[in-house]
């Protein structure tokens, strides 16, 4: 569907004078908003160690895009303590991040497919599918990630590479518990120097 976006942020990479990177983000629209404050301190007692802590509160309303469903909206209130490393012995900074938080998941009502969409067929298998994918309650997560970035620029990378693997283990509760990995690679090369393709 469509709708009316707002948002904004705001960040600061020596909050306070003490060399803190502090970043807050506010979005609103029709179906969804969010409020988000992280914090960290960069380099802990001058070495090459990070820490810091995110919170953050964001209400979607589901019912918006799945029309078969009644009226639902997940509330998710959270938050994590974040620390990180770099490593620099083999001459490529090789950065290490753990994440311990905890998230709490709201539902307005309890899911239900509309009267109206009954009739269906498989809406009896569909109504199960819904109530699984549905769930409140609170959930704890530890996320082991490593990496490296080795491109010539941040914002607009021509050369270079980088890499991360990153875990994620939702410990097991009454409604929740996973594990998860992701892989990612990216790799920049220019193609035509001229006009600038890469």
């Amino acid at each position: 569907s469509e709708g009316f976006n707002f948002g904004v942020s705001a960040s600061d990479i020596n909050f306070l004078g003490k060399g803190l990177q502090f970043n807050t983000v506010f979005n609103w629209s029709k179906q969804e908003w969010a409020l988000a404050l992280d914090c960290t301190e960069p380099y802990l007692m001058d070495r090459p160690i990070s820490v810091g802590y995110n919170v953050h509160v964001n209400k979607i309303q589901r019912s918006e895009e799945i029309e078969s469903l009644d009226n639902l909206s997940e509330r998710y209130v959270g938050g994590s303590f974040h620390a990180g490393y770099i490593m620099s012995k083999w001459a490529i900074d090789t950065v290490f991040r753990s994440v311990v938080g905890i998230e709490n998941i709201k539902l307005n009502r309890k899911p239900a497919v509309r009267q109206d969409a009954w009739g269906n067929p498989g809406a009896a298998a569909y109504s199960r599918i819904v109530q699984q994918q549905f769930k409140a309650g609170t959930m704890c997560y530890i996320n082991l990630e490593v990496g490296q970035d080795m491109r010539n620029r941040v914002l607009t990378p021509s050369a270079g590479f980088q890499w991360s693997v990153t875990s994620r283990v939702g410990l097991p509760s009454v409604n929740f518990g996973f594990w998860k990995l992701d892989l990612d690679y990216s790799w920049y090369t220019a193609l035509i120097d001229e006009i600038g393709l890469v």
